[in-house]
């Protein structure tokens, strides 16, 4: 708020009364400091601000979900692993819970994409301490944690579904060497990528029921690599997708919490100086009085 001293002293000089002086005071306060706190408790700035945060807790609370369901597909995998032979009841959970994550990170991409797209629009410039400025930073930084902390729950996933990929190919590679078969593992590989293991292990079956088992169970581990590939390409392009929005943001992701501590500051800061400027105005018409 300006500093009306100077001007007041100018007034008096030109033989204004101390009493035209109070009244000239009195309405410009009641007009400035009716136009800040109205910026600063406008109940509709507060209403836009709890919608959006309403948002942001409910892409939150999918996130905690996503968590929950890794932690169970972790422990599935951990299952198939350990556990010989084949066992299509948790073929068919983890399928279920994998799809679940995937359908529930499509969703999270979709929301997370859509504030940041409201958040541009905002256009907050980070040295602007008006309520707009500050309710610009606010969201953006609401939209940068989330997108952060959804990239590396992507990343997390990505690099749990790899582990259980490799485990997955050294349980073959283990039952071809058990039935007699030995192949390299980049043979391996190019047999999963194109479909073909299935074919070359034909020949485990001899009639044995522990063959026809040890065949089975590679098969499984085979479909199961298959799904996994898919997994991982699919959900790469969601982790790429979110990278670069992240980039987009124009910030440094390490500051994330640092930028939201700023915003609440300025905020503070902003009211305190509405308070500091009427608390002067008051000191001012003191002095005046006395002068």
């Amino acid at each position: 708020m300006k500093d009306r001293l100077a001007d007041l002293q100018r007034e008096v000089n030109k033989g204004r009364t101390l009493s035209d002086l109070h009244d000239s005071i009195t309405e410009q306060q009641q007009y400035s400091g009716a136009n800040e706190e109205a910026a600063l408790l406008s109940d509709d700035h507060w209403n836009n601000v709890e919608a959006f945060l309403s948002r942001v807790n409910a892409v939150l609370n999918d996130l905690h979900e996503m968590e929950t369901i890794f932690e169970e597909i972790k422990i599935k995998h951990s299952q198939v692993l350990i556990e010989p032979g084949v066992h299509p009841d948790f073929t068919e959970e983890l399928n279920r819970a994998t799809e679940l994550f995937k359908i529930k990170s499509y969703a999270t991409q979709s929301a997370v994409k859509q504030m940041n797209m409201e958040v541009e629009k905002l256009k907050g410039d980070p040295k602007d301490l008006s309520v707009n400025g500050v309710d610009a930073r606010i969201k953006r930084n609401q939209v940068m944690a989330l997108t952060k902390k959804f990239q590396n729950l992507l990343l997390a996933f990505s690099q749990e579904q790899i582990r259980y990929k490799e485990k997955s190919k050294q349980k073959i590679t283990s039952y071809l060497t058990l039935s007699g078969r030995n192949m390299p593992e980049e043979d391996i590989d190019k047999a999963i990528e194109s479909g073909q293991l299935f074919d070359f292990t034909k020949g485990l079956i001899l009639a044995e029921r522990d063959k026809k088992a040890l065949y089975d169970e590679v098969k499984s581990r085979h479909e199961d690599i298959v799904r996994l590939e898919a997994s991982i390409r699919e959900l790469h392009d969601l982790f790429q997708d979110m990278s670069m929005l992240l980039e987009s943001q124009g910030e440094m992701l390490n500051h994330i919490e640092r930028n939201v501590e700023s915003a609440v500051e300025y905020a503070t800061r902003a009211f305190t100086n509405v308070k500091q400027a009427k608390e002067f105005q008051a000191s001012t018409r003191k002095k005046l009085i006395n002068y």
